[in-house]
């Protein structure tokens, strides 16, 4: 069911997104629609993939109602998809307005989930995606918003510098690290 994989096996042009979305309805009406946050959380990643928002917004939604049902189940695949999908969302459309609060919210889920060692370098992978997002929104935070999020910025620069050597010299690490100075940078300037 990863999307990932649903995504090469579809080789449509020109309504694969559509042939993707009656791949998942179809899986989910045998059952996994109930039970399974996996399966939204791939549907989500589809919808997002195809920055089809609001659709990615109810399949997340719907994904973390059936993990919260079950206790033992650990959510951080769904807080990092999630995280990305509220910097994406906010910075390639208009239908939201909530720009900071959605960057505050990506960067403490992001945050949070660098201290689990089963995520790997996914959380860094959103970091990766602070700069864009700041350069496109940023200019509509308030001050007390710039403070709050260059603290956000902050927070990460001291996680990221407290890596073992080994993983600061990953790309994604680097590239983590560039992209959260450059946000600092664009919210103090001036």
């Amino acid at each position: 069911m990863r999307f990932s994989f649903i995504d090469k096996i579809i080789l449509s042009a020109n309504n694969k997104y559509d042939r993707i979305q009656d791949f998942y309805d179809r899986i989910g009406e045998i059952g996994y629609k109930n039970h399974s946050p996996y399966y939204w959380l791939q549907y989500a990643i589809a919808a997002l993939s195809y920055k089809d928002y609001k659709s990615a917004e109810r399949f997340f939604a719907e994904s973390k109602r059936i993990a919260s049902q079950r206790s033992e189940f650990y959510t951080y695949q769904i807080d990092n998809a999630y995280a990305k999908f509220l910097l994406q969302s906010r910075q390639n459309s208009d239908l939201w307005n909530d720009h900071f609060d959605a960057f505050a919210e990506a960067g403490a889920l992001s945050m949070k989930q660098t201290f689990i060692r089963e995520t790997g370098l996914y959380p860094y992978r959103v970091a990766t995606e602070f700069f864009k997002f700041i350069e496109v929104r940023g200019g509509s935070f308030t001050r007390k918003q710039k403070s709050e999020a260059s603290d956000v910025c902050k927070s990460w620069l001291s996680r990221l510098d407290s890596l073992p050597a080994p993983l600061k010299k990953s790309r994604l690490v680097r590239d983590a690290r560039s992209s959260v100075a450059d946000s600092l940078d664009y919210l103090t300037a001036g």
